[in-house]
């Protein structure tokens, strides 16, 4: 892998001797440098027998990505924002790439994985860069939550959100299994409130556009809104996020008021 000038041991490494060697001495010189050790100022992670230098080494492995989650997650700091994270079905750097995928989700922090088509060379296509833009700056839909009152305690214990598109977009594209609740009042839930039962197409408000009605479960957004501050009366507005099937994402907002918390049940 490593090119060397001397055909040792001792061997002498440097960053001229080919892609691996100046990848290697790259790295190294970002979390590995040293002053004081001319001529490339590095602390280099193998010896001059060819072996890994452990404590280099080790110096390396607390700035992977895989430790400084673990480093952010154990600080108590909220991650400000949701990742997204896309990868090649045949990258070259899988092996690196899922490893820091195990560590976000074991460390909680949330993030949204896509897997294309294509190894890690192959140039971002115009859907690519538009899926990955959307998760940032979604399609700005309307939606109609009824009824307006969230009360678990009344019958059938959902609310029914009308998801319109703008322009030239069809409701029917939307994939209806990822329409869900994510945030409520701003605060982004620690789990997403999916949709339940069938979804249906039709013109719902009579504007001569279709919607996409999807059924919310009353008694979850109830409970993440309690949890959040919410109290008995109180307006709350959740923000809805789905795809569409060419994999860009809309987003939505409507508001309702929780109605009476139910009674807890009495158990002898």
């Amino acid at each position: 892998m490593f090119r060397v000038q001397t055909p040792g041991p001792p061997y002498d490494f440097s960053p001229l001797n080919g892609r691996f060697s100046r990848e290697a001495f790259s790295f190294c010189a970002a979390f590995a440098a040293n002053t004081a050790n001319p001529p490339w100022y590095v602390d280099f992670i193998l010896d001059q027998d060819g072996e890994v230098d452990q404590a280099v080494y080790q110096r390396l492995e607390a700035e992977s990505p895989t430790a400084l989650v673990a480093d952010y997650a154990d600080s108590g700091s909220e991650f400000p924002v949701d990742l997204f994270l896309r990868i090649g079905d045949q990258d070259e750097f899988a092996d690196t790439f899922w490893p820091v995928v195990d560590a976000l989700e074991e460390n909680g922090i949330p993030l949204l994985v896509r897997v294309f088509e294509g190894s890690h060379w192959v140039p971002a296509t115009e859907d690519k860069i538009a899926v990955q833009m959307s998760y940032f700056f979604p399609i700005k839909a309307t939606a109609e939550i009824s009824p307006r009152v969230a009360d678990p305690r009344l019958f059938p214990q959902q609310l029914r959100a009308a998801v319109e598109l703008p322009g030239d977009l069809d409701a029917a594209d939307i994939d209806c299994d990822t329409v869900q609740v994510i945030d409520i009042d701003g605060r982004r839930l620690d789990h997403s409130i999916g949709c339940t039962g069938a979804c249906e197409i039709s013109d719902l408000n009579g504007n001569g556009r279709d919607d996409l009605s999807v059924w919310l479960p009353c008694g979850a957004v109830d409970r993440a809104a309690r949890a959040g501050g919410a109290s008995t009366g109180d307006e709350v507005a959740l923000t809805i996020r789905g795809e569409l099937s060419d994999g860009r994402f809309f987003a939505t907002a409507d508001t309702v008021t929780l109605g009476a918390e139910p009674n807890p049940v009495a158990v002898d």
